[in-house]
């Protein structure tokens, strides 16, 4: 049977988290509001935004709840094990319902790890590769190092059955240290992976204090070497930027949202039940209601949607001649910016080209 698809992505805990890290895009974006951090979310906008998704939803709707931040687990393991049974007692119409977190694993013990097990959760776990390389940004607000709490989260959550899914965020120091950061991936047995461009917050004028579009196209290009070689050992390693290429290759749709050059709404939900239509864009602007109040019919036909959607960023120059535009479709908004720094260069036309004939002969293969 043919489902549809439901995501909510719920920030529980809003852009409050226990680290320091420097490039948060999210702390970034919630100080770009005249309201920032939203508290805790309560348990009776929990249970209205439960209500409103399963009367919203048919029943071929299949929904993901997706927990973010911040950091999500700051709202306690409490909030977790209500809103879940919540979910189970409002889901008359039985639709199937998975979970996910995106985490840093800081709080993350072996009560976590039982109910994450118990329930059945993806966790994506931020963690940007060896030590040299996660410290260089990811430390507490006290510049104290957090890879060793990290990496203890990942091993406790393997060893609880646990499916974990690694999150880099790619930086100067990442693109310096790609053997290291690969190596790191295949010795502790990690199975999928992201990478996402560190992006210098929305109102800055320097687009590349955190990484160059050159250092962010060689990684990827060293980074595909080294993965594929290594696919002849035997070693599956998944990494979501790639999986995407394969699937618009296979003329499929890519599952990343932007991955095509276009926005499709989403649904954010902040800690006060305010609706926004993009994480990269949980501004006052593009407010689409909120789920204490307004049906989600009523949110997703708002003019915050509407506004979201109209709104633009300018093509790369480079888009009007590119081979691979057909493809990509110039990329996700939030990255066009950091992506036309250098009108002359654009990293995913240079990685595209570096790689697209073994792509292809991936994707030919069902790979």
């Amino acid at each position: 049977m043919f489902l549809r698809y439901f995501t909510a992505l719920i920030k529980p805990a809003s852009s409050q988290c226990n680290l320091g890290c420097g490039y948060c895009f999210y702390r970034d974006v919630a100080g770009c509001r005249v309201e920032a951090a939203r508290g805790i979310m309560n348990f009776d906008t929990a249970e209205a935004l439960i209500a409103g998704i399963f009367a919203y939803c048919g029943e071929d709707t299949q929904v993901s709840f997706v927990f973010q931040g911040g950091e999500p687990t700051l709202a306690g393991l409490d909030f977790f094990r209500n809103f879940c049974s919540k979910a189970d007692s409002l889901n008359k119409k039985n639709l199937p319902v998975s979970y996910s977190i995106q985490s840093n694993g800081l709080l993350i013990d072996a009560e976590w790890c039982g109910f994450l097990k118990n329930r059945g959760f993806l966790v994506g776990l931020s963690l940007d590769g060896d030590k040299a390389t996660h410290d260089r940004y990811r430390k507490t607000a006290r510049g104290v190092s957090t890879f060793g709490k990290t990496l203890e989260a990942a091993r406790l959550m393997k060893k609880h059955g646990i499916d974990v899914n690694v999150l880099t965020v790619v930086t100067d120091r990442t693109a310096q240290r790609v053997r290291s950061v690969f190596d790191f991936c295949h010795s502790n047995g990690f199975e999928y992976v992201q990478f996402i461009p560190c992006l210098a917050p929305l109102e800055s004028a320097d687009t590349n204090q955190y990484l160059t579009p050159r250092q962010y196209g060689s990684f990827l290009k060293d980074f595909f070497d080294m993965w594929h070689e290594s696919l002849r050992s035997g070693n599956r390693l998944r990494v979501r930027n790639f999986d995407n290429v394969l699937m618009l290759l296979k003329g499929m749709p890519a599952e990343q949202c932007g991955a095509m050059g276009f926005c499709t709404p989403q649904f954010v939900v902040e800690a006060d039940g305010s609706v926004y239509p993009c994480d990269f864009y949980c501004l006052d602007e593009y407010l689409a209601g909120n789920v204490n109040r307004d049906a989600v019919a009523a949110i997703a036909a708002s003019k915050g949607m509407e506004s979201f959607l109209a709104a633009g960023e300018p093509e790369h120059p480079l888009c009007a001649s590119c081979r691979v535009y057909g493809l990509c479709g110039g990329g996700c908004k939030r990255t066009r910016r950091f992506l036309r720094s250098e009108p002359d260069y654009c990293p995913i036309m240079d990685f595209w080209d570096y790689s697209m004939d073994r792509l292809r002969s991936l994707a030919q293969f069902g790979f």
